[in-house]
């Protein structure tokens, strides 16, 4: 109950040791020192560095998409926020054909502006959407891309009430009203079940903004399918036990004080206990190359901590609501899911489905997500795709050289194959 206290209360009686440590590199990296690039000044400082880091509290980063390169010219990316709730923004990524440099040819405006667009819905998992943007950056090769950024837990009121499953589903549907009809949605993990729910409820309903196809990447439809070390311990938890032991009030002096979350950081703690020496050796290897000045190391070092040591606090009814029903109740593909009393029926949903899984997730094993073939029974044969990527784990299902050059060209032939009918007579 009262982590986020004593997390806050930590980083006060940090302050001391880091000012110190600041006052070493200050002092021990001058160049004005004549010892500074001696060994153990060297070393005063890496160790100076790491401390800060290993201790710091990390900041929501930015996007930073300023451009793509398409058919080797360079196109500038406009971001906006399209829409905004208390506990989302729909960030929108537009290529700008309308800067693109004059010897660029007519054909390629012409067809960047005839390409699909998308709508990526990014997981609520421990840390900031921005985790995606490779993702994204990805994907605006081939159409322009909404994308869901969820907002930390602790930021946002009391007043603002509570935000679950059904929220979730809801603003899914949101975000497609507001990106309009003929996108195409994409769930990453786990935001899978709740675009099948969204989905399904817009197929039912004949709704004009149901996507124009739905792909979705390594997320939790039936975690009974080939389940992993995650997946039992969700099962063989008790729900009372999860709540007592993961969710905690937020501490007077934040936007969301007295709210109940579940912590980024007990989360990321999970990641990281299932790959502890991994992690180990990634800041063993880091210190070393500050004290060599490996600058190459060091920068992929920084880039990659600084966006997976940035944490976002979970909505502790969404939480809950989902260890519930989509790992132990299973209740999704039991067809027994209920969200603001009306039945999630995926025999509904008759749009075009794509489902891509990593040979190596540890994770969401494989068939976890392809079991959604199985379950939407509406969909004709015609309109089914299934990947397996064999080298690819969790992460690099979304992310990394296996993501770029196998997994995502997948999905823009996919999309583009049904937003262009004059394709499917070919």
């Amino acid at each position: 109950m009262l982590l986020k206290f004593w997390h806050d209360a930590s980083q006060a009686a940090l302050m001391p040791a880091r000012a110190a440590a600041a006052m070493t590199a200050a002092v021990w990296g001058n160049e004005a020192n004549p010892l500074s690039q001696t060994p153990g000044a060297r070393m005063l400082v890496a160790g100076a560095d790491l401390f800060d880091r290993l201790t710091r509290v990390y900041p929501k980063p930015e996007w930073n998409i300023r451009e793509v390169q398409i058919d080797g010219h360079t196109v500038p990316i406009r971001e906006e926020i399209a829409d905004e709730t208390p506990f989302y923004r729909l960030v929108r990524f537009t290529r700008d054909t309308s800067a693109l440099a004059p010897s660029a040819a007519a054909a390629l405006k012409q067809r960047l502006a005839g390409q699909p667009r998308g709508v990526l819905v990014t997981p609520m998992s421990g840390h900031h959407s921005t985790l995606l943007r490779a993702t994204a950056q990805e994907m605006l090769k081939s159409g322009d891309v909404y994308v869901t950024e969820w907002k930390c837990a602790s930021t946002v009121p009391a007043a603002a009430g509570e935000f679950g499953l059904a929220d979730n589903v809801a603003h899914i549907r949101r975000a497609l009203k507001v990106a309009g009809p003929g996108c195409h949605l994409t769930a990453v993990c786990q935001p899978s079940p709740a675009a099948l729910a969204a989905v399904a409820f817009m197929s039912e309903d004949a709704d004009d903004c149901k996507p124009r196809s739905l792909t979705l990447m390594a997320g939790p439809v039936d975690t009974r399918v080939n389940p992993q070390e995650c997946n039992a311990f969700a099962t063989k938890t008790s729900l009372a036990l999860f709540k007592t032991n993961m969710l905690h009030m937020v501490p007077f002096g934040h936007d969301g004080f007295s709210r109940m979350v579940m912590p980024g950081l007990l989360q990321q703690a999970g990641f990281v206990g299932q790959n502890l020496a991994k992690h180990a050796n990634a800041h063993i290897d880091y210190f070393w190359a500050l004290v060599t000045g490996a600058q190459e190391a060091i920068r992929k070092h920084r880039e990659f901590y600084d966006e997976y040591n940035a944490l976002l606090d979970l909505q502790g009814k969404f939480y809950t609501e989902t260890i519930d029903v989509i790992f132990q109740r299973h209740l999704l593909p039991k067809g027994e899911l209920v969200l603001d009393g009306r039945r999630v029926d995926l025999s509904k949903i008759d749009v075009p489905l794509l489902v891509i899984e990593g040979g190596k997730d540890d994770i969401c094993g494989v068939g976890q997500t392809s079991a959604a073939h199985e379950l939407c029974t509406g969909i004709p044969a015609a309109k089914r795709a299934y990947y397996v990527e064999p080298e690819a784990g969790h992460y690099g299902v979304f992310n990394g050289k296996l993501w770029r050059a196998n997994i995502a060209p997948r999905i823009a032939a996919f999309q583009t194959k049904w937003d262009r009918p004059s394709l499917l007579a070919a």
